[in-house]
């Protein structure tokens, strides 16, 4: 059985604009043990697919 590590890496690789961050001494409650790191690399990371997405407008909701 392959390691969680090794599955979170497949998905990174077959899932288009997924990415896989790693944060060093974190354990399973990454958003509460480090709220403004865990929070800044969403925000980075929705700004880019916000960008991606081309079209500037926000979605409808």
């Amino acid at each position: 059985m392959p390691s969680i590590h090794e599955i979170l890496a497949r998905v990174r690789d077959e899932v288009p604009g997924a990415e896989l961050v790693t944060f060093a001494g974190a354990a399973h409650m990454v958003n509460l043990e480090q709220p403004d790191r865990f929070l800044e690399t969403v925000l980075e990371f929705l700004e880019r697919a916000d960008e991606a997405s081309g079209d500037g407008e926000d979605p409808p909701r």
